[in-house]
Parts: structure tokens; C-alpha cells; sequence
């Protein structure tokens, strides 16, 4: 089978970004690809001069497209897993939009629905739903029709960064957070065996402390956010990032800890051959490229999923019918039960009883913490032999070198909660001021060498190097700081800052 040519763009945030791929065999290879930002002088509501800049620029980078598939970002989207009590996939579409409709915050007649199957059980269907502004959809048909594109869907950026984290080679039977990240914002995907169970979008406006420190704040923002709704238990693995490689290289380890997870760079991908100077901030067009090719359902705002009309005529009957049945019957049980108001009082008692317990819970729970922040600062005590004992190595010829004065004090700096591991983790050190004589100026130069090279010591010279010690003729005085760890924790570590 001949090799087949795809095409995806997306134009949001005053940002071109297109890749044209060749697929065959499960992979693709990109063969060209473009991350362009749109001119200041070109007005972002003026559909036609965007769509005619998008036309040009797509030729001048050799991507001369007649078809493509269109990626819009999360934040116009919103995005609901349902569970529907049919197995029927004929009733599925109604069934859909019947619920997207009591939830959107805009207003359901002025919205785009289109859902993906994701699981059925016995009698119940699992559906991944999203909708979307119906301007928005307008606004990609007005853009791609003067850019002279005609859109062969028209999906969410955040598909193809779940379908490029679902075939890593190490994603298997875990959940892991895809994080799409760019200068001018970020999504944020949790996907597990192809299912996506939390996603979102974010524009990034620079702030006075920088870009940097806003896509920062933003993902620990995303993040807290999501942990405290969620309702689920199940642990997130790690994170993957996807991002231009200067970026990748400046925020990685700042959204690793913002995330708490250990997260790496995607630079290459089993799937998906990129050239040398591929965008990063294009991987997710590779990736909605990639979904189709492994055959993956994927959202269409352009041709969302529909039921039969003559179908969906009688079953919205049969379901009006039933929530009538149901309305009555709850109105029957309602009046029926006279004795509501004994329940009522008897729920408020032990609502009561529970707040009480549950201030007490936190109270133990805040003396336990605290005394477990005691024990691990007092844990900390250096063995100031064994370091008097390590320092007299750099002095054993007596006859060139004489120390006359060793003192040691304790510094525990930082005392932290590991939320992950349930334990206070302790960083502390220990400074040791060290006097002595040498035999003359070039042995104390030596001997501050020596300690310097030791990457156990972080070595700072204390008062001013003079001539005529009491028994030698050049004195010195040092001050030495080195990692001290808590009982417990293993040995302190061999090497440090030097």
C-alpha cells in the first residue's frame, strides 16, 4: 500500500502551527513542519486576512494544502465522561446530548456535541463528550475557506497528545499526564490505555515576573485543582512534556516539581519520526495524525455523530414518557412519607457528632505531624570525630602543617512535608571552622587545593592570611560546609557542591 500524505494545523493564539506527515505501517514520519506567529498587523477578527496570511504562509513553508485536519485548544471546549444506561448505540447520540445540554455554560442551542464510545458493560455505555462554541466551528470554516483549506475534521489538540502518550513504549497499564506546552499557553491530558480521564487548557498572558513563572503558577494552579476534584483514587504515574526544546529545557524540572511527578521531555517517539528542526509545540498535530492512523476514535466538531431522525423522534417519547413516570413517582414518595422531618432532625444530629470527630481527627493528625517534625530536626547529629578525623587526612605531616582549632555547628535549614512518600524530609549541613599554621605560604595554598577538590567540602577562607604564626610562619583559618543527613536515612552522601 502506497504511503498517504496528511495535513493538520491549527491557528489559535495568534500562532500558525502545521506538520504534514507520510503514514504507513501504524507510524508516520513528518516531513515538514512550521510553528509561525501571526503578524501584529494582521487583525485576529478579520477571518479573511488571517485565513489569506494562513494560505500564504503555508505555501512559502511548502505545505500546500487542499485538505487538513484542524486542531482547536481545550479552553473553548468543555469536556465530560458519562456513563449512559443503554447499550444501544443508536440511542447514544440523543442520550448525549440530553446531558451536555443541563451542563454547558453556554447555551446548548448555540453549541457543537460530538462524543467518542469509550467502554460498555452489561446494559451501561461509556462516552467521552465534548462541545464546542458553534462560532468557534463557524470561525474554522470562514478561516480554512479563505486560506483555501477544506477541513476533513476538525478535533481537539488534546486528542493528539493522548494518542502520542498512549503509544510510548512505557505507558502500559498506567496513567500518565501529557502536558502540551507552548509560550503562549498549556493542556494538560491524563490518559491510561487510551482513555482520557482529565483534561485542560490554559492561554498564558506574559505577567511582570515573566512567562517562565506564569506557565508555572498556571500548571501548579491546573494541577492542585484537579487533584482536589477528583474523585477517583488512582495514582498518576508520571508526566511527559511536549514543548519546543529551549523551553522544555528552562521548565522541566519547575513543572516536574509543580506537578510533584517525575517528568520528562519527549525529544523522539517510537511512532512518530520527526526531522531535526521540528517545533515542539507541534507534537500534538502529529499526534491527531497518528490517532487516525492507529485507527483511534477521535472528536469531529465538524461532522458530530448523529441518531437516526425517525428513531430519535420515538425514543425522546419513550424518555418522556419514563421521566414523566419517574417525576410522578417521586412525587407520590415525597408526600407518602410523613416522617421526613423525624429523619431530617435524626441526619442533623449525627452531622453534628461527625464535624466534632472530624475536628478532632484533625487535631491528632496535627499533633502527629507536628511531633513527627521534631524528631526528624533533633534526628540530625553529625559525628564530629569522624569529620575531625577526615580533615586531620589533609594535615598528616605535622612537620609542614599544624591544626589548632576545629569548631562545629549544626545548620538544619529546611524541614519539609514529602506529600507522595508521608514523611518530613530534613536538609541540613554541618559548618566547621578550622585554624592552624603551615610551614609556609605555598603549603597553605596546597592545603586549601586539596579541601577545594574534595567534593564533600564547600571551603570559604575566614580572616585575612598573614605571616608569624606561634609555631609555624603562616597562619590560616577556613571555614568548611558539608551535607549532614538525619538517623536513618543511610550514610551522609559522598559528594556535594565544591
Amino acid at each position: 500500500m502506497p504511503p498517504r500524505t496528511t495535513i493538520a494545523i491549527d491557528f489559535v493564539r495568534r500562532r500558525l502551527r502545521g506538520v504534514e506527515a507520510t503514514s504507513r505501517r501504524g507510524s508516520i514520519t513528518i516531513d515538514r513542519a512550521l510553528s509561525v506567529a501571526m503578524p501584529d498587523e494582521i487583525d485576529s477578527a478579520d477571518d479573511r486576512g488571517v485565513g489569506e496570511w494562513i494560505g500564504r504562509t503555508l505555501k512559502a513553508n511548502g505545505l500546500e494544502a487542499t485538505h487538513a485536519v484542524i486542531a482547536v485548544n481545550r479552553e473553548h471546549a468543555v469536556v465530560r465522561s458519562l456513563e449512559l444506561p443503554t447499550c444501544d448505540l443508536d440511542e447514544v447520540p440523543d442520550m448525549v446530548n440530553l446531558s451536555m445540554r443541563r451542563d454547558l455554560p453556554i447555551d446548548a442551542d448555540e453549541a457543537v456535541i460530538d462524543f467518542i464510545v469509550t467502554g460498555s458493560t452489561e446494559g451501561r455505555t461509556e462516552v467521552l463528550a465534548c462541545a464546542i462554541p458553534r462560532r468557534i466551528v463557524e470561525r474554522v470554516r470562514d478561516v480554512t475557506a479563505a486560506a483555501g483549506v477544506v477541513p476533513t475534521r476538525i478535533s481537539l489538540r488534546c486528542f493528539g497528545t493522548a494518542s502520542l502518550v498512549n503509544s510510548l513504549e512505557d505507558s502500559d497499564g498506567e496513567s500518565v499526564l501529557g502536558i502540551d506546552l507552548g509560550e503562549d499557553g498549556f493542556e494538560l491530558v491524563v490518559s491510561r490505555d487510551g482513555r482520557i480521564g482529565f483534561t485542560r487548557g490554559v492561554e498564558i498572558r506574559p505577567s511582570p515576573d515573566g512567562i517562565d513563572e506564569t506557565i508555572v503558577t498556571e500548571v501548579r494552579r491546573s494541577w492542585i485543582s484537579h487533584r482536589l476534584s477528583a474523585d477517583d483514587e488512582e495514582e498518576v504515574a508520571r508526566g511527559v512534556l511536549f514543548a519546543p526544546f529551549m523551553l522544555a529545557s528552562r521548565l522541566e524540572g519547575w513543572v516536574g516539581e509543580a506537578t510533584g511527578l517525575a517528568v520528562s521531555t519527549v525529544r523522539t517517539h517510537p511512532k512518530v519520526r520527526v526531522p531535526g528542526d521540528f517545533p515542539g509545540d507541534a507534537w500534538p498535530l502529529a499526534g491527531l495524525l497518528l490517532r487516525h492512523v492507529l485507527n483511534e476514535p477521535t472528536i469531529d466538531f465538524g461532522a458530530p455523530r448523529r441518531a437516526p431522525d425517525l428513531a430519535a423522534r420515538r425514543r425522546i417519547r419513550i424518555l418522556a414518557v419514563i421521566g414523566g413516570c419517574l417525576l410522578a413517582f417521586l412525587l407520590g414518595w415525597t408526600f407518602g412519607n410523613l416522617g421526613i422531618d423525624r429523619e431530617r432532625a435524626t441526619n442533623a444530629d449525627l452531622e453534628a457528632k461527625a464535624r466534632v470527630a472530624l475536628k478532632e481527627y484533625h487535631r491528632n493528625r496535627r499533633d502527629r505531624l507536628r511531633l513527627e517534625h521534631l524528631e526528624k530536626w533533633t534526628g540530625v547529629e553529625p559525628d564530629w570525630l569522624s569529620q575531625l578525623d577526615d580533615l586531620q587526612e589533609f594535615a598528616s605531616d605535622n612537620t609542614r602543617i599544624v591544626l589548632d582549632g576545629f569548631a562545629g555547628t549544626l545548620l538544619v535549614q529546611t524541614v519539609r512535608y514529602d506529600e507522595r512518600a508521608k514523611d518530613f524530609t530534613v536538609e541540613a549541613e554541618a559548618r566547621m571552622d578550622l585554624s592552624g599554621e603551615t610551614l609556609d605560604r605555598s603549603t597553605a595554598d596546597q592545603l586549601r587545593s586539596e579541601i577545594v577538590d574534595d567534593e564533600r567540602y564547600l571551603l570559604r577562607s575566614i580572616g585575612a592570611e598573614t605571616a608569624g604564626g606561634k609555631r609555624l610562619s603562616v597562619p590560616f583559618g577556613f571555614q568548611l560546609r558539608t551535607a549532614v543527613k538525619p538517623r536513618g536515612t543511610g550514610a551522609p552522601p559522598d559528594g556535594g557542591d565544591g
